[in-house]
């Protein structure tokens, strides 16, 4: 996942630019629209407060600039309480995209194999030929899958890996991520998963 950071003064565009991303169906997450959430928050609204000696909760944004205006150093204060509340809202933004992603690749793409009855499960197919004597070979592959599970709250990960996998003769399949290594995940993650669960490892999953 790439992942691009707007930033810039008061009325620099800021807004202007990631509508213009979010168009093209790109995740958007806005540290703005975070922070107002923040404000709306009776914790947070308590925890400045009492950092800032301000009584009447219902007045925080309003005195919270009056505080500013007399002392500079007190905007510093503010973000050393917002900044890392505003990193968690996006680490966990950005964790739930990108779970999506997997999910949908198993249900959808080229994990389908990888799939469990019963199990939520995400992961990622690859396929890269193998490198023998400075070049790419024609023949020779090596596959994987690695997938993660339950994908609603991610817990456990496999990670399967073929060097050289043999090919599929019988069914005319290609040596590929997604029939090699990710039916063998599938047929791992059922194997362990009775285990798991006996032991309430997949308790509320």
């Amino acid at each position: 996942m790439i992942k691009i950071g707007i930033t810039g003064s008061l009325a620099s565009g800021k807004t202007t630019a990631s509508k213009i991303l979010s168009y093209r169906r790109g995740p958007l997450f806005s540290a703005d629209k975070a922070v107002k959430e923040l404000y709306k928050n009776n914790h947070f609204k308590s925890l400045i407060g009492r950092r800032f000696k301000i009584k009447n909760n219902n007045q925080l944004k309003k005195s919270l600039k009056n505080l500013i205006l007399k002392n500079k150093d007190n905007i510093k204060k503010l973000e050393k309480i917002i900044h890392p509340l505003v990193r968690k809202k996006m680490k966990s933004f950005t964790s739930q995209k990108v779970n999506n992603l997997l999910r949908k690749i198993v249900e959808e793409g080229t994990g389908k194999n990888a799939k469990v009855n019963g199990l939520m499960v995400g992961g990622k197919t690859g396929t890269s030929r193998k490198l023998e004597n400075g070049e790419y070979s024609e023949k020779k592959v090596i596959t994987s899958f690695i997938g993660t599970f339950p994908i609603n709250k991610p817990k456990y990960i496999a990670f399967v890996l073929f060097d050289e996998p043999r090919r599929n003769t019988r069914e005319f399949l290609e040596n590929f991520g997604g029939n090699t290594a990710a039916p063998t995940f599938s047929r791992i993650v059922r194997k362990i998963s009775p285990i798991l669960n006996k032991n309430n490892y997949l308790k509320n999953f």
